[in-house]
């Protein structure tokens, strides 16, 4: 992805990891969707941006609209 892109969770822009969050912010629920899970990786569908989750919330991640989905893990080789 090039330029600026719009980083959300659960409909409120995302911040640094060491900044607080705003007291007074509603998040958009989704029923349907789970919660990120810290320590795994996100990725957009195109697989051209990912983010690691540090700080555990509520929330659908998303960039530009577009739902965020875990990224699998690569399969290591096989060893005999």
């Amino acid at each position: 992805m090039e330029g600026e892109v719009d980083l959300q969770c659960g409909g409120a822009p995302l911040i640094d990891a060491g900044d607080t969050p705003a007291t007074d912010l509603e998040l958009a629920a989704v029923p349907d969707a789970p919660p990120p899970q810290l320590g795994k990786r996100y990725t957009d569908p195109a697989g051209t941006l990912e983010l690691l989750v540090v700080k555990a919330g509520t929330g659908v991640l998303a960039v530009d609209g577009a739902a965020l989905v875990i990224r699998n893990a690569k399969p290591l080789p096989a060893s005999d």
